[in-house]
């Protein structure tokens, strides 16, 4: 019995994955900035200061292929304020996810990060939403619900640098139900295999 449990948790990772990752009807279509926003709970700039080995969050559970990061936060136009700054695990590629999250010491992003959870200050990417450049960050400004904040320590605002207002026009970007379908599938199909592979 359980010989057929687990060829079936197997063969039900594979098909996630093979679902996943397999190029959806109609083409692959990037994410949308309003989708990347609407998947996260904290969408932050910030610059990679370290990078660290092994992953915080995953350990060397997947050979070594993920790792973590220091990040300097530079503001935050979702879920913040955060502090000035945080710790990401989860980046490089994770098995069951179709593309990698890698981030490069000295680099600066546009981050779409969950928390690891609520008390602390690790954080990680948001499964299929890699971090975009800084440069970028203008495709962002006309999404809906953005709010930019400087990040806290202690109760004090830290202005390290400036970064720009979010747009204040009444017509700005929402995310539809139409990209919300293939984002939830892709994501649903790496979360799986992901607890495929937790439970062998």
């Amino acid at each position: 019995m359980r010989k057929l449990m687990e060829f079936t948790i197997y063969l039900f990772g594979v098909l996630a994955v093979a679902n996943g990752c397999s190029e959806p009807e109609g083409g692959y279509k990037e994410p949308t900035p309003a989708s990347n926003v609407f998947f996260s709970k904290h969408v932050v700039v910030g610059e990679v200061t370290e990078i660290i080995r092994p992953d915080p969050l995953f350990g060397d559970t997947f050979d070594n292929s993920t790792y973590g990061a220091s990040v300097t936060v530079q503001c935050t136009y979702k879920g913040g304020p955060l502090p000035g700054s945080i710790q990401i695990g989860g980046a490089g590629f994770t098995p069951g996810h179709c593309r990698a999250l890698d981030l490069v010491k000295g680099q600066k992003y546009v981050m779409f990060l969950e928390a690891k959870d609520e008390s602390s200050d690790s954080y990680q990417q948001t499964p299929e939403q890699p971090a975009v450049s800084k440069s970028k960050l203008m495709d962002y400004l006309n999404v809906c619900d953005l709010y930019m904040q400087y990040p806290e320590e202690n109760g004090i605002t830290l202005k390290r640098q400036v970064c720009p207002e979010e747009s204040k026009l009444n017509k700005c970007q929402r995310h539809t139900e139409t990209d919300a379908a293939a984002t939830v599938m892709a994501s649903l199909s790496a979360m799986l295999f992901c607890v495929a592979v937790q439970l062998l």
